[in-house]
């Protein structure tokens, strides 16, 4: 289960239900429980971007990444193949990715998983949003695609 408190401006670390005796914070053995998949009668979806072949600066792990996420959603949480959509390398193109976020807008998930990996970078912000400081930066973060 999640803590999530009502007020967050009155939470103390003694008011946490993971406070041990000497007040000091330990993590409970199952601090939250994903309510994913078809056991839980929750429609999830789920894109997942690895991309390896940079043309350059290659990775290495990155569709590896996806394969583990693919295995754990569709094995542990019951999350059908059907209810992924799955870019590897080059079908990892900026037009795929697009494609691939219309498919989870149109399948209406009431969880919708995102995975990229692969190299980010970054690039000016044009909204402000960044400008109240606690990014430090005035950049917005962004994916790179294969292409």
């Amino acid at each position: 289960m999640l803590y999530v408190p009502q007020d967050p401006s009155t939470v103390s670390l003694s008011s946490l239900p993971c406070s041990s005796e000497q007040g000091i914070a330990k993590r409970p053995e199952r601090f939250w429980e994903p309510k994913i998949g078809k056991n839980k009668g929750v429609k999830t979806c789920a894109l997942l971007i690895g991309i390896n072949n940079y043309k350059r600066l290659p990775l290495q792990g990155c569709v590896n990444d996806v394969r583990a996420m693919f295995e754990a959603l569709t094995e542990r949480h019951s999350i059908g193949p059907g209810d992924t959509y799955t870019l590897l390398d080059g079908q990892a193109t900026r037009a795929g990715i697009l494609q691939g976020l219309q498919w989870l807008a149109v399948e209406g998930p009431d969880v919708a998983i995102v995975l990229f990996s692969g190299h980010g970078t970054r690039v000016p912000d044009l909204d402000g949003d960044e400008a109240r400081g606690w990014s430090g930066t005035k950049y917005d973060q962004a994916i790179v695609p294969v292409d």
